[in-house]
């Protein structure tokens, strides 16, 4: 703010309080046009001033300008079109807080080239439908361009096109048959064999890979073929080592050197070879609990148990309550780590898991993810949580470390899914543990919270606690040793939907699952047609019915307080679009069973390590507006950033 006034002595004294009326925007701030505030004087300045000086020096004072940040996404839904389509554009203009622009013009260009504009709608979206027809080949740059409003910055964003011949005479490379063989024995070698052809014309310099997950090994994973003639068959060959056991997915990418790639998937199973010993791995089916103890030879600090090892025992022996498919690991069985007595250890690097019953480390265990290379720590792997309350221990614990166990975690995520339950990691006193490089986090910001419960002896080094992620020491004279993201909020109030879309078919039952905070009247509302092509059957609260009241159009429960997962079932009496909505303390959600086409949800051509998912509205109730947003979840955090 500045004055001309010329009387410093009063604007010095005088403190003009100003509460603005506006969004603040990160670092910036939209239009402020309306100025609201108090005078607050001092004795002196109070004697001094008058009226008229009051008065200039308020109007002065109020004039404010700030600036704020656009930003801006594309999408084009086909990146590599012929020349005779109609592409569509379509772009997103928000806020640098997310908040929607709309009424605003974006202009689109083809290579610089204006093609159209269109104003954004009330969710900040522009499209464009633009007909190709007598542009010509090769690589294109599509861009859309807001040029800024009043006291908003503008922005730009661009997207690359490939325009292929419409005739089609440009080759395309057709995969015709994989052999593989459906069994094979871990340490085994086998052979992979790929059949390809070229349509419509002469394919030159193909690039073939083979893409192998962890366990699988094989060389000269690359092929190159100069040249394969029209409707010419070529055949390749690949000999691969099966060092681990399991279910493997594996990848074929083609890659045609003119920027065009895509790939197969095909997925084999690997026996697992059979134990030596497997005494010191041993199932209690009553308790649902793997145990491993070491026996001096096995589960050594010098030759220590793996993940692996947990999984060969569990397939040799039958018990079958371990999945397995690539490095990814889902244990359903409670596992303790150790007897209290003799000395185990089990190690784990790179690997991702979930667990769906408490993990125990006690007395004289080790438990291990990570290692450290040069004092750095690298290799660790995902921990992924999915325990119900019902099977949480004490202190709504999912990893617990018992007084003599060891817990060490390097490079490692400890992520939890589990919407109804803490999943607290809760270390005893007496216990050792480092962590280092360890993220703790809740995958959905819900309305629990997780906790890290721990003694202050535990060594940290550079750990990172999510939203609703908590330390709690069992001493008052803890230091604060994590760095957090100050967001708590397991005491508000709402409603998640968990099931947001489903699609079932005629005769099939529709169940959507939801969790709550708080108490308030839930009511669920059939929308649209759902009224009379949806038959109302249950409303539950976990395992118990809970009480209600249906009218025909929407489902009341009173004084909801329900602590556990819920649900709602209704049978499909006629397929069609159907939409429930959720309203539950001030907040209102929704949850759709919809038949819709073409899919929202398509692979671009690429390969897994670099993957890109195209989700694309359909102008229908998929993935079009902010309100009928697509949810896209990475539960394994396979996916790249």
């Amino acid at each position: 703010m500045k004055s001309t006034l010329g009387q410093s002595e009063i604007l010095v004294a005088a403190l003009f309080i100003v509460l603005v009326s506006g969004a603040v925007i990160a670092q910036n701030a939209t239009n402020i046009t309306n100025l609201t505030g108090n005078l607050v004087l001092d004795s002196e300045a109070f004697e001094n001033i008058t009226n008229d000086t009051l008065q200039k020096t308020i109007e002065i004072t109020k004039t404010i300008e700030i600036y704020a940040n656009s930003q801006m996404n594309i999408f084009v839904n086909n990146t590599n079109p012929y020349q005779n389509e109609t592409i569509f554009i379509q772009t997103n203009l928000n806020l640098d807080n997310d908040s929607a622009l709309r009424n605003q013009d974006i202009e689109f260009f083809l290579d610089d080239i204006l093609i159209g504009s269109s104003p954004t709608n009330p969710f900040g979206f522009a499209n464009l439908e633009y007909d190709l027809s007598g542009e010509t080949l090769g690589e294109k740059t599509i861009k859309s361009e807001f040029q800024g409003h009043d006291y908003i910055n503008p922005f730009s964003a661009e997207k690359k096109i490939h325009i292929k011949h419409l005739n089609k005479t440009e080759p395309e490379i057709e995969i015709k048959e994989i052999e593989f063989p459906a069994k094979v024995n871990q340490s085994e070698s086998f052979e992979v064999k790929v059949t390809i052809t070229s349509l419509y014309a002469t394919s030159e310099n193909v690039t073939i890979t083979l893409s192998l997950p962890h366990g699988l090994e094989g060389d000269n994973l690359v092929k190159f073929i100069p040249r394969i003639d029209s409707d010419e068959s070529v055949v390749l060959s690949w000999k691969v080592q099966a060092s681990s056991c399991g279910n493997f997915s594996l990848f074929l990418i083609v890659d045609t050197g003119e920027g065009s790639k895509y790939l197969e998937s095909f997925l084999m199973f690997v026996k697992c070879s059979p134990l030596v010993q497997t005494n010191y791995i041993t199932y209690d089916p009553e308790t649902d609990t793997i145990t491993i103890v070491g026996n001096g030879t096995y589960c050594s600090e010098s030759n220590p148990c793996s993940l692996e090892d947990i999984y060969r025992a569990d397939q040799q022996n039958g018990w079958n309550r371990i999945i397995k498919i690539d490095h990814y690991y889902s244990f359903n069985p409670r596992i303790v780590f150790g007897d209290g007595t003799n000395e185990t250890w089990v190690t784990s690097e790179l690997e991702q898991m979930t667990i769906k019953k408490p993990w125990i480390i006690k007395n004289n265990a080790t438990l291990k993810f990570g290692e450290l290379i040069g004092g750095i720590p690298f290799r660790g792997g995902l921990l992924q949580t999915n325990i119900s309350r019902s099977y949480e221990l004490d202190n709504n614990t999912a990893l617990l470390v018992e007084p003599g166990g060891n817990l060490i975690l390097y490079d490692t995520t400890y992520k939890v899914f589990a919407t109804t339950a803490e999943n607290n990691i809760r270390i005893e006193e007496g216990a050792r543990t480092v962590l280092e490089k360890l993220g703790i986090q809740r995958a959905y910001n819900d309305f629990k919270i997780t906790k890290i419960i721990h003694p202050p002896s535990i060594k940290v080094n550079n750990i990172f606690l999510g939203f609703n992620v908590l330390s709690e020491c069992t001493d008052d004279r803890c230091p604060d040793i994590f760095r957090r993201l100050n967001n708590v909020s397991g005491k508000k109030q709402g409603i998640i939907i968990l099931d947001a879309h489903r699609q079932p078919e005629e005769g099939e039952n529709w169940m959507v699952r939801f969790v709550t905070s708080g108490t308030g009247d839930l009511v669920i509302n059939f929308l649209n047609e759902s009224s009379s092509e949806l038959e109302f059957l249950e409303l539950k609260c976990g395992e118990s019915e809970a009480e209600y009241v249906f009218n025909g159009a929407s489902v009341i429960a009173e004084d909801w307080g329900c602590s556990e997962e819920a649900m709602i079932s209704t049978m499909v009496l006629k397929k069609g679009t159907h939409l429930l909505e959720f309203e539950y303390a001030g907040d209102k959600k929704y949850a759709k069973n919809t038949d819709y086409s073409p899919p929202c949800f398509t692979w671009s051509s690429t390969t897994w390590t670099t993957a890109i998912v195209n989700i694309t509205g359909n102008n229908g109730t998929c993935c079009d507006t902010r309100s009928t947003a697509c949810n896209f979840v990475d539960y394994d955090d396979s996916m790249p950033s």
